[in-house]
């Protein structure tokens, strides 16, 4: 959130999702998922929904999206980061499926908005639409 509707819109549009013609206008809500207990939303790092206002709305772009950050982002350290990542690898295989290999699967699979690696400490962002699940029992 700290990077906020201006670094979105240049992150949408170096991805191709984003028209020049168009920007995101603002964030107007989020929720954190929690990275601890029974609840945990996975563990490579923080993760949100954020919900997004286009200057033009546009029926082809989400405003609820999930965001996938490192762990530095939620006060851990870089170091952090690594050494999750180097255990299973780094995100890029998860990024490039989304980006490269989601818009040709035979199932639904959430659209890819932007996603980046740090190659050099293997930190990493990822930002899909949101997938709305039932509530847990």
């Amino acid at each position: 959130l700290k990077l906020g509707s201006a670094w979105l819109t240049d992150a949408f549009r170096a991805s191709g999702v984003l028209p020049n013609d168009n920007s995101v206008k603002g964030i107007v809500a989020h929720k954190k998922l929690p990275t601890t207990t029974v609840d945990a939303a996975g563990g490579a790092g923080p993760k949100m929904f954020i919900t997004v206002e286009y200057e033009k709305p546009d029926p082809t772009l989400h405003t609820e999206l999930f965001v996938k950050m490192p762990w530095f982002a939620d006060g851990g350290s870089r170091a952090d980061g690594v050494d999750i990542n180097q255990k299973g690898g780094d995100s890029f295989p998860e990024i490039a499926f989304y980006r490269y290999m989601g818009p040709l699967c035979p199932f639904r699979v959430p659209k890819y908005y932007f996603g980046d690696v740090c190659r050099e400490n293997t930190n990493y962002v990822l930002i899909i639409e949101k997938i709305s699940f039932g509530k847990k029992d």
